[in-house]
C-alpha cells in the first residue's frame, strides 16, 4: 500500500518530487517511505533475475 502511494504521488510529477512534498502528498514518515522504496526495489531484482517475490 505505501509503495502505491509513493507511485501515485511521483506520477503526479514526471519532474520529480523533493523528500518533504513526498512525505506531505503521501502521509508517510520517512521510515515508512524508505521501507517501500526497499520492497519495490526488492520486488524489481526479483523480477529481473526471474526469482518469485511470493506475490503471485
Amino acid at each position: 500500500m505505501w509503495a502505491g502511494k509513493i507511485a501515485r504521488a511521483m506520477g503526479s510529477y514526471p519532474n520529480g518530487i523533493k523528500p518533504k512534498q513526498l512525505r506531505r502528498e503521501t502521509g508517510l514518515t520517512d521510515q515508512q517511505i524508505e521501507a517501500a522504496v526497499n520492497w519495490n526495489n526488492e520486488r524489481a531484482r526479483r523480477h529481473q533475475t526471474g526469482e518469485s517475490d511470493g506475490a503471485e
